[in-house]
């Protein structure tokens, strides 16, 4: 057969297409780079009858929790935020210890408030969840 070479260099040879078809390898189509055409030999199959979304599927779900895990997020929640302002204000009442200087109490502060942070979502999530225009 004729060979031919682009003007990279590369040889332009035939193409085959193949297709998997209930485990066997079916040829569909066949490509002359030479002449520039395409011979279709069988039609396309598609397991749903058209070809496959070529992009990701975005679902957005609203999950909702029951009120006793929400009641039980809010109360632990609550707790946590009650320790963390309990070791901040130690923290800061005992900063001049030489324990406490040593671990750094501006960076304990910043924890603390990141922790309380925390929970507060946590109870804000929660509570969105059990009290939603979707959940009455």
């Amino acid at each position: 057969s004729r060979v031919k070479f682009d003007e990279r260099g590369d040889r332009s040879s035939k193409v085959e297409f193949y297709q998997l078809r209930n485990v066997t390898r079916d040829l569909v189509a066949k490509y002359d780079p030479i002449s520039r055409r395409i011979s279709w030999i069988k039609e396309l199959w598609f397991s749903g009858g058209s070809p496959p979304v070529d992009e990701p599927q975005v679902e957005i779900l609203s999950l909702l929790i029951g009120r006793p895990a929400a009641i039980s997020i809010i109360s632990v929640s609550s707790l946590g935020m009650a320790l963390s302002v309990a070791a901040v204000a130690v923290n800061f009442h005992y900063r001049k210890l030489r324990l406490i200087k040593m671990s750094s109490p501006l960076v304990n502060n910043v924890i603390g408030a990141g922790c309380l942070m925390c929970y507060a979502s946590c109870i804000v999530m929660a509570a969105n969840s059990q009290w939603s225009t979707s959940a009455l």
